[in-house]
């Protein structure tokens, strides 16, 4: 018996026995009495039947927003595996059309979209969880494909960032091998250094002057501006890292407290001419009201004046005024002179001044407003006296200036010869005024002139920014700097802040940077050395950390595309799943 293959109506394939020599009508048959006989198969219902593209692609969507609600569900205990079964059975047809399929995937992708806004989804770290907790929320008929699920999800979301953090870390393995290289290393560190302050930081740095002419700040001085201490201790922390570093760093400083000192000096009247022109000028005067007399018309018009001003006048400012005439080798003549009238307002400055100096204000201003109205009269019984007495105040505020300017450097500055500010904090103050100049009501600002006052200004604020140079913050110590390129390795290849901290990674750390030390020598030992440089000169440090931000478009539109990569990870398991049959 011979086999025949003979093609039915609807496209199958009978197989019929006949003998070799069988004609075709015996064939056709044999074929349609067994076609006959053939079991018809069932017309399956297709829900699609009928429906547009548009249609099949909606319901393709909103089959993604339905799965993420039966898987959640599932986890709850609200939904069976049976049900998730008769689920694909009853979407199964819908999922084998293109717009179906289409809209499933872009609804996956919509219903994992808020995923993009978690805090680190542009992280490896962070697109894997996303993407292995989008896996464990669908739904599944097994264990086994839960498993599936978060594994392809995680894997999915971790594709792009990890793709960037191998070359980043792969980067970061070479950077101290050349010089833009290290100075990204350190642009980096300086940013980091800064955190969130980092932008205004740089800002800072890059217009960073002293105070006082001639003074060169310093990074952890300009800190000082925005309060941020870590710069202080990182910059103490590269001070001692070779003795070229330090030698540079003491260089500074002393030119620092050279530029200060300079500065005092040059706000500092000659003490020694302004006496002398004062002498010149009102000594002159002072002879020609002395040769003069006083103007007798006037004091007898003035005489009840004279009285009540004789009467309030003490015994003990008589008897002093009598002392100074005698010193001077002169006896005091009567009250009536020009010169016996000056005694008497020599005696009543001493007084005014002792009430000072004691701390007695009321009685160093009961002075004083007697001394103003006596004053007052002398000047009417004697114009040219007046006039001595007013050109001698103004020529003798040089001279009062340069007291006192001289006795805040002498007492502002320490046994080695350096301004300090706990010293100018403490002479710098309207104390000192008062006591130099003998005058209750006198203040520093009122005594000195604006430049000399300026001055005083800028070396508090230069010696304030020094300060929080050298004590501002807790110093990571000169261990923290000599793991430059081990922390630029970890951190560019993306691993977490919290487990760069973590206690066997901070063991496996010491055991690479020991590796590193080894394999990068030179280069490790310039990575220091520059980043101490780098602190001695705020402008070089701003440019490094402006360098190390980058292209803010590039990094928001990598960020985007990592954040990107997070969704579409988070979505592989809803379109994966959709299209299982059971």
């Amino acid at each position: 018996m011979k086999e025949y293959k003979v093609k039915a109506p609807d496209g199958s394939i009978i197989r019929i026995k006949g003998p070799e020599n069988a004609t075709d009508e015996q064939l056709i048959q044999a074929a349609q009495a067994a076609y006959a006989q053939k079991p018809k198969a069932p017309e399956v219902y297709d829900p699609t039947e009928g429906m547009t593209t548009a249609q099949k692609f909606l319901a393709g969507t909103g089959k993604a927003f339905v799965d993420v609600g039966r898987g959640v569900g599932q986890m709850m205990g609200l939904v069976s595996r049976e049900d998730i079964k008769r689920a694909r059975e009853l979407d199964a047809p819908l999922m084998r059309t293109t717009a179906g399929t289409v809209g499933n995937v872009l609804g996956n992708v919509a219903a994992m979209t808020p995923a993009a806004f978690i805090p680190g989804a542009n992280t490896a770290v962070g697109a894997t969880t996303i993407g292995a907790l989008s896996g464990l929320a669908q739904p599944s008929t097994s264990t086994a494909e839960t498993l599936q699920n978060v594994g392809f999800g995680g894997a999915a979301g971790a594709a792009l960032p990890a793709i960037s953090a191998t070359y980043r870390g792969g980067k970061s393995l070479i950077e101290p091998f050349y010089q833009t290289g290290r100075e990204k290393i350190i642009g980096r560190a300086l940013r980091s250094t800064g955190g969130a302050q980092a932008d205004e930081a740089m800002r800072v740095f890059s217009q960073a002057k002293g105070a006082t002419k001639g003074v060169q700040p310093t990074v952890g001085m300009a800190a000082q501006q925005v309060n941020l201490p870590s710069y202080a201790a990182l910059e103490r922390a590269t001070q001692a890292v070779t003795p070229d570093v330090t030698n540079a760093v003491g260089a500074r400083t002393a030119a620092n407290q050279q530029a200060m000192q300079q500065a005092l000096a040059e706000a500092t009247p000659d003490i020694g001419a302004a006496r002398t022109e004062r002498e010149n000028i009102a000594g002159a005067l002072y002879e020609k009201a002395r040769s003069q007399g006083i103007d007798q018309a006037m004091a007898q018009e003035l005489a009840p004046q004279i009285q009540s001003l004789t009467q309030r006048l003490p015994d003990d400012v008589i008897a002093r005024a009598k002392t100074l005439a005698q010193l001077s080798g002169a006896n005091l003549d009567e009250a009536g002179s020009v010169q016996g009238l000056h005694w008497v307002k020599k005696a009543l400055d001493d007084k005014i001044s002792e009430a000072t100096r004691a701390g007695s204000g009321d009685l160093a201003r009961a002075y004083q407003t007697l001394q103003t109205q006596f004053l007052d009269t002398f000047d009417q019984l004697s114009s040219v006296y007046g006039e001595a007495r007013k050109k001698y105040i103004e020529l003798s505020k040089p001279v009062t200036q340069g007291e006192i300017m001289q006795d805040i450097a002498g007492r502002a500055t320490n046994i080695r010869g350096d301004i300090t500010l706990g010293g100018l904090t403490r002479s710098a103050t309207d104390r000192t005024a008062k006591s130099l100049t003998g005058m209750p009501q006198a203040t520093l600002a009122s005594t000195l002139t604006p430049r000399q006052q300026a001055t005083i200004d800028a070396l508090r604020n230069d010696l304030l920014s020094m300060d929080f140079a050298s004590t501002a913050g807790r110093g990571g110590g000169s261990d923290t700097v000599q793991k430059l390129a081990y922390a630029n390795m970890i951190q560019q290849a993306g691993i977490p802040t919290f487990l760069q901290n973590f206690a066997p990674t901070q063991i496996v750390g010491n055991l690479a940077q020991r590796a590193l030390g080894l394999a990068y020598g030179e280069a490790n030992q310039k990575l220091a050395t520059e980043l101490a440089e780098a602190m001695l000169n705020p402008q070089q440090a701003a440019e490094l950390m402006r360098q190390a931000k980058g292209n803010p478009q590039l990094q928001k539109a990598l960020a985007n595309a990592l954040r990107s990569s997070a969704v579409m990870g988070a979505a592989a398991p809803g379109a994966i799943q959709a299209q299982r049959e059971e």
